[in-house]
C-alpha cells in the first residue's frame, strides 16, 4: 500500500487475523524524489516485526526463593523518636513473571492474584519444617468443571473458604483434531477457593478448572485453611498487582520471626484462573551473619582418658543474621579425636616438607646462577705454589704436594684465593643449601 507523510509522519493500520504468529512490516521511500508512485530509484527502507497473539497470560513463574531478598521490619514506636528496633516481622520480596503462549510479555496492566498457605500442618518445629495435614498426590480436577476429588487420600478437615493448591500437567502445544492445527493447552496448576464439601473425597471450587485431557487421579494437591502464620500483599502500597511492560509483578510476603523454617506454599493466578503456578518452600531467615554455637553443660566433662568412654550432652544453637533462632535446620556434627603422638608426627612431617621445599628452591637458584655466570664448581688440583695462577672462574681448589720420596698428598678443598666475586656468591649459596 502507498501512503504519504504529513509533517514527516506516515501512518498505517494493521488488522490482525485469528491465527497467531509474527508479521514483518517494511516501509520504503524514494530518496531520489520522495515519490514512490512513479517508481523507486534510490530506496530507503526500514523493517519491523509485530507479534500477534491472544494477549492472554498462559504461564506464570516465581523467581525465588532467594535468601538475599529477606529482611526484618523495624518498629519506630520505641522510647526515642530516632530509635528503631526490629519488630520481629520478616518480609521477603516476591516476583512473578508472566508470559503469553509465545514467551512474550502480555500487554501491561494484567492483574495477578497471590495466595499463601502454611496451615494446617504438624511436626513444626520439633520434627522438621512441618507437613501439611490435608495433602496427597491422587487428586483429580474435573476438566472444565468445578469439582476436585481424590481416590484414596482424604480431604477431611477442609471447609468452605479454605484454599486448594494443586499442580499438574505443564502448559504445552498439542495437535487439535478439530482445527488440524497445533494449539496451546494451558497448564493445570494453581489455586482455587473451596466453596463446598461433599464428603471426605470431593469438594467444589469457585472457578472452573481448565478444559484439558483427563489427567485421572494423579494431581498433587494441598488444602490450606486459616489461621495462617504469614501473609502476602496483593496491593502493596495501595496499588493492585498489575503486570508491567516486561510482564513482571512484585509484592511482599510477611511472616513472624517465630515461624522461621516453617513450610509454606505460595500461588499466583491470572487470566481468570487459566494460568497459575505454585511455589512451596519455607520461611527463610537472614543468611548473612548467621552463627552456630556449641554450648556445653555447665559441668561438662570435656577431657577423655585414653582407653575410656564417656557420654556427654552438647547443645548447638543456630541463629540467623537477625539474631533469631532457626528451627528445623539440619546440622552435621562430626567428632574429631586427636592423638598427641600422631599430632607430633604430623607436625614433624610438615617441617620436613617445608625444609625440602626450601632446599629445592635454593638449589634451583644455585643452578640458575651457575648457568648464567659460567663459574666452575669442580675442585681443580693445583700444584703447590701455583695457587695464585688459577682461573678466577674456578671457585674451589685442592693443593697437590709431593715430598722428597715422591709421595703425593692432596690437601682439603678450599676456596680459590683469586676467585672472582661470582665464585664468592656461589660459595655463600652452597653454604645456605647445606
Amino acid at each position: 500500500m502507498n501512503t504519504h507523510t504529513i509533517n514527516g509522519v506516515a501512518q498505517a493500520t494493521l488488522q490482525a487475523g485469528t491465527l497467531p504468529g509474527t508479521v514483518r512490516i517494511a516501509a520504503t521511500t524514494d530518496r531520489a524524489d520522495n515519490n514512490v508512485d512513479n517508481g523507486i530509484q534510490n530506496a530507503v527502507t526500514d523493517v519491523t516485526s509485530i507479534p500477534i497473539s491472544s494477549g492472554e497470560i498462559v504461564s506464570l513463574t516465581f523467581t525465588g526463593p532467594y535468601p538475599g531478598a529477606v529482611a526484618q521490619r523495624a518498629n519506630n514506636l520505641a522510647l526515642g523518636a530516632a530509635d528503631a528496633i526490629n519488630s520481629g516481622v520478616y518480609f521477603r520480596d516476591i516476583t512473578v513473571i508472566a508470559t503469553d503462549e509465545f514467551g512474550n510479555p502480555p500487554p501491561p496492566g494484567q492483574p495477578i492474584t497471590l495466595r499463601l498457605i502454611d496451615s494446617p500442618a504438624s511436626g513444626y518445629p520439633d520434627e522438621g519444617r512441618g507437613v501439611f495435614n490435608i495433602a496427597g498426590d491422587d487428586g483429580n480436577p474435573e476438566e472444565g468443571g468445578l469439582t476436585f476429588s481424590t481416590q484414596t487420600s482424604s480431604l477431611s478437615g477442609s471447609s468452605v473458604g479454605c484454599e486448594l493448591f494443586f499442580g499438574g500437567i505443564p502448559p504445552e502445544f498439542i495437535d487439535s483434531p478439530a482445527t488440524g492445527r497445533r494449539e496451546f493447552r494451558p497448564n493445570q496448576e494453581g489455586s482455587r477457593i473451596v466453596t463446598g464439601i461433599s464428603g471426605a473425597n470431593l469438594l467444589s471450587v469457585n472457578t472452573a478448572f481448565n478444559q484439558n485431557p483427563d489427567t485421572g487421579f494423579d494431581v498433587p494437591y494441598i488444602v490450606g485453611c486459616a489461621p495462617h502464620s504469614g501473609n502476602v500483599e496483593n496491593n502493596p502500597g495501595g496499588i493492585n498487582l498489575l503486570t508491567d511492560g516486561s510482564g513482571v509483578v512484585s509484592s511482599v510476603m510477611n511472616y513472624a520471626a517465630t515461624q522461621l523454617g516453617r513450610h509454606f506454599c505460595l500461588a499466583a493466578e491470572a487470566n481468570g484462573g487459566k494460568a497459575g503456578t505454585v511455589l512451596c518452600h519455607w520461611y527463610l531467615g537472614i543468611a548473612d551473619g548467621s552463627t552456630l554455637t556449641l554450648i556445653p553443660e555447665d559441668d561438662a566433662q570435656l577431657t577423655a582418658t585414653s582407653g575410656e568412654t564417656f557420654t556427654q550432652k552438647l547443645t548447638l544453637q543456630l541463629l540467623d543474621g537477625g539474631g533469631n533462632p532457626l528451627p528445623a535446620e539440619r546440622i552435621a556434627v562430626q567428632i574429631v579425636i586427636t592423638d598427641p603422638d600422631a599430632t607430633d608426627v604430623i607436625l614433624a612431617e610438615i617441617e620436613v616438607a617445608a625444609a625440602e621445599a626450601r632446599l629445592a628452591s635454593a638449589e634451583q637458584i644455585l643452578d640458575n646462577f651457575i648457568t648464567e655466570s659460567g663459574v666452575n664448581l669442580t675442585p681443580v688440583v693445583v700444584p703447590e705454589g701455583n695457587e695464585n695462577f688459577v682461573d678466577p672462574l674456578i671457585c674451589f681448589i685442592q693443593i697437590r704436594s709431593e715430598d722428597e720420596e715422591g709421595n703425593v698428598t692432596l690437601g682439603p678443598v678450599t676456596a680459590n684465593p683469586n676467585a672472582s666475586p661470582d665464585c664468592a656468591i656461589v660459595a655463600e649459596l652452597q653454604t645456605n643449601v647445606a
